[in-house]
């Protein structure tokens, strides 16, 4: 007979009760269904011979057990269907009831070491087995011989029936034990079948025997038996030995499927547990000195992972770790984790499902195998997160200011860029500088400086929802909200922010009074750029500290300021159709060979009253009246007509236009690139598409949808001022990107300050690395040309070569460049 036996081990609290009250119910169902089968007699003479050997056949049935490994489980292969279909044509049902429940006990009880609830559930499920054996038999053999093949077909109908009856209660007793509903798969009741039936076949072959020619029963009998019995055991080692080796292939895809050290972890103890067919599994490992994690799998398939205390209190620790002893009993099963690097640890499991025995040799050896390659897995799961760990924390020192915690000066000017060109609404930005704070640091010390300056951190990042806070140096704080929509909102706002910081500072058991002067400047109204912003904020600071007010919101020559954007705004349209607009030209020089290979169009204002106007000056406004369009359409078609023109004349050269990313955002812009090339009869890879970097982050699926477009026309795409937007390569290595350009800010100190050399260098050698062509701007002289042709920039630009030239000039100044290094 197949039982499903595994996991009847492992109870729920109330579990062996219910188990308990299912062998009394079996047991009343025993008593109620004796009386219908009481009365039979066996067709042929009993002798007490008989019912000793379905006694001892019983008996035997429970000591000659197979295990057939599965996933999870084992299931028990015995041989009681033989006594059993002897029993219904050699006893009767009440001498055959008896001979099952003592031969059984017997065995359970003296070999197995069966007691309690479990011992009273298997002898009651027992004893119910041969009255529905009888019951089937009888109801199907009828009157018929006991030699007939119905009687024989009734044999096998009601070993099955015993059989399937055996499995559901088993299934059933295990779920209420567990405390879970019962499970039972098709294969194991397929199977259980199958091997019902071969073995009914030898019991009624033993049967033929004994009806036939009773002496030749017992050698028949012994050698079917002894051979059905090897044939049997010889699949189980087979089909062990084959699951043992799906077992480690699974294993090692498993763990191997993961480079994160959680998720390796959690699969280590799962597989562990599964594959050992335990209750339990333990990986515990000490990733570093005083820092130890436990993950631990439970057979309800739970995970649960915990902090350990100190290594030394745990007894399998010092055992199997520090004395390298591998720990191997009935129940438990260690080993040592063997690892290269600092990490130490072990994995272990216990409490076997469903097998009799203590762990074997195959078993350890199985065991320490799965160990190993754990160990390997979580080896490379600790490197990776090591990675991970100082790639975050470089990426929060560059972006946060080291003493507070709040992001620097260069973030915040990011997120502030970012919320300005978003224009969904108006901003206010707090710039907050401490008073007499000089006077700190003199008297008590910077040590205590730095502690007045991270509780004023604290405070403000806390003083208002929905703000963003940073640290710009020294003394300084800003705080960006758009929360207020009026000069009121304002100065509550303030208040509030005056109201976190003022609070008594207790530093050195001495009270300090916390002043602050606040400064306020707010978008579109004072600036409409970040730096602007910034700076107009900082003005009104300072006029708090000059008239000691503690509170200003800007205002003086932002007015004038103001009345001058205006003005602007309304002239550059004018000057848009009027031709007050020109277009000049900065080129572009290889580092190795000198030669001018491009050129970037920039445009300018020739202002009538006011002179020429640089592009700071007016794009931003451009951009925010929304003329950036038609601006823009004119310089790309001046830039193709000038590079037409420079064509015919014989010089081949690339050109450049910026373009803004409220252009982008322009679903024509394709069509109107297209027909300004074809206008101007130029290849569309003479053309480059600059956008930049803050740009392009502030919509970056937007801005990728344009991108595309562009580069399937075959225009070059070029990232401008790359180092400032705060991104990487891996977000910009979706796009089709072709070029980036070195920000100037990092060129113009490559020779005095090494963060900004480094960047440089980095920059260059990833960009060259992902294949894309590298310039560096804001080149000014002959050694910071030499350092960025030694990091790998293909070209550069910078006023060392040239300044932004009208085109006439340019050409001449190309000319003459290119007949110098031909006579050179």
């Amino acid at each position: 007979m197949t039982e499903p036996s595994g996991q009847e081990l492992v109870s729920s609290d109330r579990g062996p009760a219910r188990v308990g009250w299912l062998a009394v119910a079996l047991a009343v169902c025993f008593a109620a269904s004796f009386p219908l089968v009481a009365s039979d007699h066996a067709r042929h003479p009993v002798h007490l011979w008989g019912f000793l050997v379905i006694t001892i056949l019983f008996a035997a049935g429970e000591l000659l057990l197979i295990h057939v490994p599965t996933r999870r489980d084992m299931h028990t292969v015995s041989f009681s269907e033989v006594p059993l279909i002897l029993g219904l044509f050699l006893l009767p049902a009440a001498q055959f009831a008896v001979a099952a429940v003592i031969g059984t006990s017997l065995a359970l009880r003296f070999h197995r070491k069966q007691r309690g609830v479990k011992l009273a559930f298997n002898i009651a499920e027992i004893g119910v087995q041969p009255v529905l054996a009888m019951l089937v038999f009888r109801s199907i053999a009828g009157p018929s011989q006991l030699s007939s093949p119905r009687a024989f077909a009734a044999a096998i109908v009601a070993a099955l029936a015993a059989d399937l009856m055996s499995a559901l209660l088993v299934s059933l007793a295990i779920g209420l034990f567990r405390g879970t509903r019962p499970e039972l798969g098709a294969f194991e009741l397929i199977e259980g079948a199958l091997a019902s039936v071969a073995k009914a076949a030898l019991a009624l072959l033993a049967v033929s025997a004994v009806l036939y020619s009773s002496a030749a029963a017992l050698t028949m009998a012994a050698v079917c038996a002894t051979t059905m019995y090897l044939a049997f055991r010889a699949y189980a080692l087979l089909h062990e030995r084959h699951q043992r080796l799906d077992m480690l292939y699974r294993f090692t895809s498993a763990v191997g499927g993961s480079v994160q050290l959680e998720a390796i972890a959690e699969t280590v103890v799962k597989e562990a547990r599964d594959l050992l067919r335990t209750t339990r599994a333990d990986l515990c490992v000490e990733m570093r000195p005083g820092t130890t994690i436990i993950w631990r799998a439970d057979v309800d398939g739970s995970v649960t992972r915990e902090r350990m205390g100190p290594v030394a209190d745990d007894a399998l620790w010092q055992r199997v770790v520090e004395e390298e002893s591998r720990v191997a009993d009935d129940d438990h099963l260690a080993v040592a984790l063997a690892m290269h690097s600092r990490a130490r640890g072990y994995l272990s499991v216990s409490g076997r499902l469903g097998v009799e025995t203590a762990f074997d040799a195959v078993d350890i050896r199985l065991f320490e195998a799965l160990a190993h390659q754990a160990a390997i897995a979580l080896e490379n799961g600790g490197l990776v997160l090591q990675l991970e760990i100082e790639m975050r924390e470089r990426e929060h020192r560059a972006t946060h200011d080291q003493l507070t915690g709040l992001v620097n000066r260069m973030c915040f000017s990011d997120t502030l860029e970012t919320a300005l060109s978003a224009g969904d609404g108006p901003h206010a930005l707090f710039v907050l500088g401490l008073d007499r704070f000089s006077e700190v640091n003199e008297t008590l010390g910077h040590d205590n400086g730095d502690t007045v300056l991270c509780e004023i951190a604290d405070r403000l990042r806390g003083a208002i929802e929905g703000t963003t806070v940073a640290r710009l140096g020294g003394d300084e704080f800003a705080v960006l909200t758009s929360l207020a929509v009026s000069l009121d909102d304002v100065r509550a706002l303030g208040d509030e922010l005056v109201a976190a910081v003022t609070p008594r500072l207790t530093i050195d058991g001495l009270h300090l009074e916390a002043g602050m002067s606040i400064g306020v400047a707010m978008a579109p109204d004072h600036a409409v750029d970040a730096e602007g912003l910034l700076r107009c904020a900082d003005t009104a600071m300072r006029q708090a500290k000059t008239r000691r007010t503690g509170f200003e919101v800007h205002v003086g020559r932002g007015e004038t300021d103001m009345r001058r954007r205006l003005a602007l705004a309304h002239q550059l349209r004018q000057a848009i159709d009027g031709g007050e607009l020109t277009v000049y030209y900065q080129p572009k020089i290889e580092t190795v060979s000198g030669w001018s290979v491009g050129v970037e169009a920039l445009v300018r204002w020739n202002h009538p009253q006011l002179g020429f106007l640089p592009p700071d000056e007016f794009i931003p406004i451009a951009e925010h009246t929304g003329f950036i369009e038609p601006l823009t359409a004119l310089v790309l078609d001046t830039a193709l007509a000038q590079r037409r023109t420079w064509a015919d004349a014989g010089l081949e050269l690339g050109i450049a236009v910026n373009v803004s990313a409220r252009s982008l955002a322009d679903n024509s812009l394709a069509d109107r690139v297209t027909r300004a090339l074809l206008r101007n009869r130029c290849p569309s890879d003479a053309l480059t598409i600059e956008i930049t970097e803050s740009q392009l982050m502030a919509d970056p699926d937007r801005a990728a949808d344009a991108l595309r477009e562009l580069h399937d026309l075959g225009v070059r795409i070029s990232i401008d001022d790359f180092g400032t937007g705060f991104s990487s390569f891996s977000s910009l290595r979706e796009l089709p990107i072709d070029e980036v350009k070195i920000d100037k800010s990092f060129v113009f100190g490559v020779m005095t300050n090494p963060s900004d050399a480094a960047i440089v260098r980095s920059i260059a050698a990833l960009g060259r690395n992902l294949g894309l062509h590298v310039t560096a701007e804001g080149v000014e002289n002959q050694d910071t040309l030499d350092f960025v042709a030694t990091c790998g920039a293909h070209t550069a630009q910078g006023y060392f070569f040239a300044k932004a030239l009208p085109p006439d000039e340019l050409e001449t100044w190309i000319r003459s460049r290119l007949a110098a290094e031909i006579r050179s």
